[in-house]
């Protein structure tokens, strides 16, 4: 028989169950309130405007017991997996309930289960397991004053508002009526003969009953409507209107060309940074805010913030950004045909890579002894006009890689130039990545003598940080090592929910790393990784591709 500790004998319930399974829900929840129990579950607590994620995550922290109601519909649900899952990594107790004949996930197989197949004895079963079977479930009352008290305790308990026709019916005059005369009137009349013969007749004369049955049925008939009215429309006086801003717009550069992958950070905002998409685009949406402040950043650029009056539903707010050093730039598709007629100019143009062939972008070109010089776009390439000179000196310079220098000889023709810089600090690179196959990286910047002494950890982030949790400790699954060339592998298989971010951190091989990392609130979502993981500033965090989850690394 299923029991719980001692500790949780007085439970805190959240019931986890597909949309499909919500007559039985209700069914459960009427059952499991009438012993006392408390009780989380969506339809009651949930309201429109609220931030469904965040209601879930505060309730799945407050709950010591999740009830998860198994059936073919809940195994395709994507929020009851995110809800057992969750409940499992925080070591809450599960007790799945099955509905019909669907498997459990491989992690809850060695949980007892119950099962509701057969509801009624399901029912007794959770009871006796909840330590509530002793406590038995009250009949529906037929008494109008417990009708009326159910229906206010009901209401005050729950997030629903109750029907204007149910509380008429409850709070009906008649009804109403009913509880005055039998439970005021009749014991007054039978205590007359005891009070006295005058009160005796005062109750027995025709117009005088009559009267007092007309002032009993005017005053509480309008209680009952009062009722009603503040029953109905008390929620939508007490709740708050929710304010959400949609914020959008475009990032470019100072020759309005779209940058790509430019960080924007919210302060003073629980919200995960935006990174611009392709076109330099972005969209979010700020949750009551009156104001907003912006912080855009891109390597190679200087950091632009913007302070945003959030005084409309829809804010446009486009941004461009400048070179951290600004050269004399010479536009590539600027026309030169008068110089070049005269052969006295010169054209050079390459792409630059890094040590693996990879595009390299950021990168900045100048020329020695000509107030010349450029930034290469997001492919690697680069194009410089360059004239009077009979050879040219560039520089090849990047923050993260070692400076290369080139001499050119100018011969008034198009010259074409190449480049491969070589990292000069230790980076993580994904190379390579195929949903439920493989994920595949390069290490650059270290000593291979020192391949041997780190190994690459990954976690993915949702509502927190991941290693996932059925992950065995050996190279490959939970963790990969570096080969002789600097390369790392992981195996992995898609579990169908996409992840936000995934991070790849190189840590020494003996180090201690958790199975997840909770997210701080009003901190970038990086901070409390890498404060619990140490890994020098060794890692790699980046929006996820897609087909990676909290599954991946298995």
């Amino acid at each position: 028989m299923l029991k719980l500790d001692d500790k949780l004998k007085t439970p805190r319930l959240f019931i986890s169950h597909a949309w499909e399974d919500k007559t039985l829900v209700q069914r459960l929840e009427a059952r499991l309130m009438a012993t006392g129990a408390e009780i989380w579950v969506d339809h009651s607590e949930i309201r429109v405007g609220d931030n469904l994620p965040i209601r879930i995550s505060k309730a799945l922290e407050w709950c010591n017991t999740l009830l998860l109601l198994w059936s073919d519909a809940a195994s395709r649900s994507q929020w009851v997996e995110r809800e057992w899952a969750s409940a499992f990594s925080s070591e809450k107790v599960i007790i799945p309930c099955l509905l019909d004949n669907t498997q459990l996930p491989g992690l809850l197989k060695s949980n007892v289960c119950l099962d509701f197949r057969n509801i009624e004895q399901g029912v007794v079963q959770l009871l006796e397991a909840l330590n509530l079977a002793q406590q038995s479930v009250a009949p529906a009352p037929t008494d109008p004053i417990r009708q009326v008290a159910q229906v206010l305790r009901t209401h005050l308990t729950s997030s629903s508002v109750p029907t204007r026709r149910k509380l008429l019916q409850i709070l009906s005059l008649g009804n109403l009526w009913h509880l005055f005369h039998d439970k005021i009137l009749l014991p007054i009349k039978s205590r007359a003969a005891e009070i006295g013969k005058h009160t005796r007749i005062f109750f027995k004369k025709p117009r005088t009953k009559q009267f007092i049955f007309f002032l009993a049925s005017v005053l509480l008939g309008a209680i009952a409507s009062a009722i009603a009215i503040y029953l109905s429309f008390a929620p939508y006086f007490s709740s708050q209107v929710v304010k959400i801003t949609s914020i959008s717009g475009r990032v470019s550069d100072a020759n309005d060309l779209p940058l790509e992958g430019v960080r924007i950070h919210v302060e003073n905002a629980d919200l995960a940074d935006i990174l611009t998409k392709k076109g330099g685009f972005y969209k979010f949406n700020v949750v009551e805010l009156t104001e907003a402040q912006l912080t855009f950043s891109l390597s190679g650029y200087h950091t632009a913030t913007k302070l945003v009056k959030l005084v409309d539903k829809q804010m446009q707010v486009d941004v461009r950004l400048n070179p951290s050093t600004v050269p004399k730039t010479v536009e590539p598709d600027t026309p030169q045909l008068q110089d070049i007629k005269y052969g006295g100019v010169t054209t050079i143009s390459g792409r630059v890579t890094d040590e693996d062939g990879a595009p390299l972008d950021g990168v900045r070109i100048d020329v020695k002894d000509a107030d010349l010089g450029t930034l290469n776009k997001t492919d690697g390439t680069y194009k410089l006009v360059v004239s009077d000179l009979a050879e040219a000196r560039l520089t090849f310079s990047h923050k993260d890689y070692e400076t290369v220098t080139k001499v050119v000889k100018l011969t008034g023709k198009r010259v074409q130039v190449d480049v491969r810089l070589k990292s000069s600090r230790v980076q993580i690179k994904m190379t390579d990545f195929k949903s439920q196959a493989y994920i595949k990286g390069k290490v650059t910047g270290l000593d291979p003598a020192r391949y041997a002494l780190y190994k690459i950890v990954a976690y993915v982030m949702n509502e927190r940080w991941y290693i996932h949790l059925s992950a065995e400790n050996t190279p490959g699954r939970g963790f990969a090592m570096i080969d002789e060339k600097g390369n790392w592998e992981l195996q992995t298989q898609w579990g169908g929910r996409q992840a936000y971010k995934v991070a790849f951190l190189l840590v020494p091989r003996d180090a201690y790393v958790p199975p997840t990392v909770r997210l701080l609130e009003g901190q970038p979502p990086e901070s409390p990784l890498l404060a619990a993981v140490r890994c020098d500033d060794r890692y790699l965090i980046i929006t996820a591709p897609q087909g990676i989850g909290p599954t991946f690394t298995y």
